[in-house]
């Protein structure tokens, strides 16, 4: 009985693993979230991209591009972590041609994560620079303005919070006063600073929503300094003000993308697993 109950045991972990480790970063979805932001033009579509995390071209890119949706989209987004190694600029130069090919003359910007900052200063310079050819507006502590439907916004982007590089008053400082903005973070950490800045959305991905996830639990570790609250998905000013335990809400709305790619098990380099946290595409539609 004991044998028994023991090999039935491996044959499950086994297919978990084989699941998490070979099948569900392959699973790709294409997430639509309607937000309904005040300030943002009805109908914007923002094309959210966050956390690719390439090495080499392969499947995991593969199921990225099946995953792009195939209207037209305002405005497209990177969130950082265009990197899993240093090995991966060619493949993220390939992966941000492709998504310029299918949305031709859509307005672009991105900002650099944590991943992006473990190449040496005059490497990522250069990668960066390959990004601006490619029409990829790179944001480090700064803002572009930007025409959506026929209204003026301040898109505004940060470096890297994570590893402390960002600078939000800076970001903000150009923006014109009474400006709607909305702001590129690479972690969803600084949401409570960047919250006094008004934005009227905050888009964050760095956490992978855990990426790995216990049902009834949640996420197993999301490096972010705000623990498991923010992880992932839509946070209405309510919400945030909540789980900030702020005295008003303001009108700030945060989305978190899990991401598409993977982080490693810290140490054991081949380990990579998604479990029950499919990489996300993520299309925002901003409704009334």
């Amino acid at each position: 009985m004991t044998f028994g109950l023991g090999f039935i045991l491996l044959i499950l972990a086994i297919c978990l693993s084989t699941y998490a480790l070979l099948i569900e970063p392959l699973l790709c979805q294409l997430i639509r979230v309607e937000l309904p932001v005040h300030a943002l033009p009805a109908g914007t579509r923002i094309l959210f991209l966050t956390d690719m995390h390439h090495h080499r071209w392969g499947k995991r890119e593969e199921s990225y591009l099946r995953c792009l949706p195939n209207e037209p989209v305002d405005v497209i987004i990177y969130g950082g972590d265009f990197l899993g190694s240093r090995a991966g600029i060619d493949a993220a130069l390939r992966f941000v041609t492709h998504v310029r090919q299918k949305y031709p003359n859509t307005p672009t910007f991105g900002v650099c994560g944590n991943a992006e900052h473990k190449l040496v200063p005059d490497l990522r310079d250069t990668f960066l620079a390959q990004l601006n050819s490619l029409g990829v507006v790179t944001l480090d502590n700064v803002h572009a303005d930007c025409r959506v439907n026929g209204i003026d916004i301040a898109v505004v982007g940060t470096d890297d919070p994570y590893y402390g590089f960002h600078d939000l008053p800076a970001a903000f400082s150009r923006v014109k006063p009474g400006m709607t903005s909305l702001l590129v973070t690479h972690s969803p950490q600084v949401i409570r600073t960047a919250m006094s800045f008004q934005p009227a959305l905050v888009l964050s991905g760095h956490t992978h929503g855990g990426q790995v996830r216990v049902p009834g639990i949640g996420p197993v570790r999301t490096q972010n300094p705000l623990s498991r609250m923010i992880a992932m998905g839509r946070f209405s000013p309510d919400d945030l003000a909540r789980l900030l335990q702020m005295n008003t809400a303001g009108s700030t709305w945060l989305y978190v993308s899990r991401g598409l790619g993977l982080a490693f098990v810290p140490h054991v380099r081949w380990l990579a697993p998604r479990f029950l946290c499919r990489p996300e595409v993520t299309l925002i539609t901003i409704s009334r």
